[in-house]
C-alpha cells in the first residue's frame, strides 16, 4: 500500500483510544481490527492506514508489517500464539 497522510484529528482519536485502553488491546479487539483491515484492504486504504497507525502506537510493529503485506492468516496465527 502507498503512504497515506492521516488527518491529525483521526490520529488524535486513535492516541486517545489507546491511552484509554492503557496502550494495550485484548484478543477480541485485535482480531476485530485484523478483520476490518482485511475487508478494507482493496476499498478503503485510509481505514487500513488508520488501523495500522493505531496498532503501531501500541507497539504491534510485527503485526502491522504482516497486515501491510496482506498476510492475514499469519497475523491471526501470531495473535493466537501470543494470547
Amino acid at each position: 500500500m502507498s503512504t497515506i497522510k492521516l488527518k491529525e484529528s483521526d490520529m488524535d482519536k486513535m492516541r486517545a483510544l489507546n491511552a484509554k485502553n492503557r496502550w494495550g488491546i485484548d484478543y477480541d479487539g485485535i482480531m476485530k481490527l485484523v478483520s476490518e483491515h482485511e475487508k478494507a484492504r482493496d476499498i478503503d486504504p485510509y481505514k487500513c492506514a488508520l488501523i495500522e497507525y493505531r496498532l503501531t502506537d501500541i507497539n504491534c510493529h510485527t503485526e502491522v508489517s504482516m497486515l501491510e503485506k496482506g498476510y492475514y492468516k499469519k497475523v491471526r496465527n501470531r495473535i493466537e500464539e501470543i494470547f
